[in-house]
């Protein structure tokens, strides 16, 4: 080890005239500790910008895929029986008129227990413990084979302490059935969960003393009955009350004879709205991009170095740093090429449709002039007139699958950009890599590898540091010791001439 207990000779400040000297030495290695930054902040911008377009294609650009979402329909119903049924229509549902007649709904098969609580166990409180109030009529619940019981093959269990309105939850929550408790007649109902008719193997099947003598469930079991209603002059018959009939759903809600007639329309208020929510995050995601390529490079502010941050003020740090660390990804080609992408896609034609609408302009949405950097604006009238003509052109242009051509030119705008934005993401990958902080080993992308080989200059750069500080302390060290020979050798000669 290089001793470094300097100045005692000379009476100079060895530390500092080191630190001095080696000021010079420190500057390759304060390059390097800048490059590690920069690289750092350049990988962090990536990954902001990355969380962007992430979020654009899977929540944003996914539902744009879809024809259901250009595709709104609404219906109206009519007719002397209104009530007796609902119609709901999807993005699938085909515009016109569909009639339904002879309407019947759908039951559960159910039973209903023989047994009226109240005679078993005088003011019965469905709240308490059963225990407590039964006894042991008809079966010992103090016996915990007797707290056990199986409906359709499911188990229950329930405990000494536990209320029939408890036992009530665990049957409504681990099996096919619901159960009620009916305070007017005292006794246990227990329905399925699904309506229709039952075949012999589906039936319910009840096991266990509780079930059969303390509930009294051994009674007749009812059968379920099926939906039945006359569509569009068809006869049809189903388990559920809710039939689907050309993409729009009809729930049948009251056994009916009346005639009903459902219209589905298209929903031009909501393709608009479905349009301008698409421009709204087009133009989000554009600016996201174009601000920070965009964004103002300050080239002589470079990260600050340690020494350098310590002598500023925290107000002048966060000042330099703002500017230092501006326009990592100005100009940067993965953005860029992003911007190109998308831009090129919101003027381009889709193919397979109707010619008169074809293109986002043909159906009133435009970019403004040069100025606004392709920004998109909705001219609604023209929208609505393009609506009215052929909605089905408004999904196409969005939405349609395409024939799987390499040139995209029949598949939707949507699609086009969901594949850009993905081929963005992947280079985004490759560049910054996966790990969020420091320097991970098994980061291969091209910033990880480039921080990898700076931390290894790092290293070496300290190591030669490290030797030059320990010639410099040999160095000092040396000539204390010859200072300290010549001081000896000068008093040595002060007393021989009697000094």
């Amino acid at each position: 080890m290089v001793d470094r207990i300097g100045g005692l000779a000379s009476g100079i400040n060895t530390d500092e005239e080191v630190q001095k000297l080696l000021k010079a030495n420190r500057q390759p290695v304060n390059k390097l500790f800048q490059k590690k930054q920069t690289l750092q902040w350049a990988r962090e911008d990536y990954r902001n910008i990355n969380s962007k377009i992430l979020e654009f294609h899977d929540s944003k650009l996914h539902k744009y895929r879809l024809q259901s979402t250009f595709a709104a329909r609404t219906t109206s119903i009519s007719g002397t029986d209104a009530s007796s049924l609902s119609a709901k229509a999807t993005g699938a549902s085909f515009a016109g008129a569909i009639t339904v007649t002879n309407t019947k709904i759908a039951t559960p098969e159910s039973m209903e227990g023989v047994l009226d609580l109240r005679t078993v166990s005088k003011d019965f409180n469905p709240n308490l413990p059963l225990a407590s109030q039964l006894g042991n009529k008809p079966v010992d619940l103090s016996k915990e084979e007797n707290r056990v019981f199986k409906i359709n093959g499911k188990e229950v269990k329930f405990g000494e302490k536990e209320s029939l309105n408890d036992v009530i939850r665990k049957i409504n929550l681990t099996t096919d059935m619901n159960a009620a408790y009916n305070s007017l007649t005292g006794k246990l109902t227990l329905s399925s969960k699904t309506t229709g008719e039952k075949v012999p193997s589906e039936e319910m099947k009840l096991s266990g003393d509780f079930l059969t003598q303390t509930l009294g469930m051994s009674g007749t079991i009812k059968t379920g009955s099926n939906a039945e209603a006359t569509i569009n002059g068809v006869p049809m018959k189903q388990k559920s009350n809710t039939f689907n009939v050309n993409g729009t759903e009809i729930t049948i809600k009251t056994n009916s004879t009346a005639t009903t007639t459902i219209n589905v329309t298209t929903d031009t208020d909501g393709i608009v709205n479905a349009v301008k929510d698409f421009v709204k995050d087009f133009n989000e995601m554009l600016k996201a991009l174009q601000d920070k390529v965009g964004e103002a490079k300050y080239r002589d502010y470079k990260p600050l170095t340690d020494d350098q941050r310590k002598a500023m003020k925290e107000d002048e740090v966060k000042k330099w740093e703002e500017k230092a660390r501006s326009g990592m990804l100005k100009n940067d080609d993965i953005l860029s090429d992003a911007i190109s992408k998308l831009r090129l896609s919101a003027v381009s034609s889709v193919s397979g449709g109707d010619p008169r609408y074809n293109t986002l302009s043909s159906i009133g949405i435009s970019s403004g002039s040069y100025l606004d950097n392709g920004k998109l604006y909705v001219d609604e009238d023209k929208l609505r007139k393009a609506i009215e003509a052929n909605p089905d052109a408004i999904a196409h242009i969005f939405a349609a699958p395409g024939d799987g051509g390499n040139d995209k030119s029949s598949s939707g705008l949507a699609d086009r950009m969901y594949a850009d934005m993905k081929n963005s993401l992947d280079k985004i990958k490759s560049r910054s890599g996966l790990s969020s902080v420091g320097i991970d080993a098994s980061d291969e992308s091209t910033i990880g590898l480039q921080l990898r080989r700076v931390k290894e200059d790092i290293t070496a750069g300290n190591a030669k540091l490290k030797q030059a500080e320990d010639r410099y302390y040999r160095k000092f060290a040396a000539m204390e010791a010859a200072i300290s020979k010549l001081n000896a050798q000068g008093s040595n000669l002060l007393s021989q001439f009697g000094g």
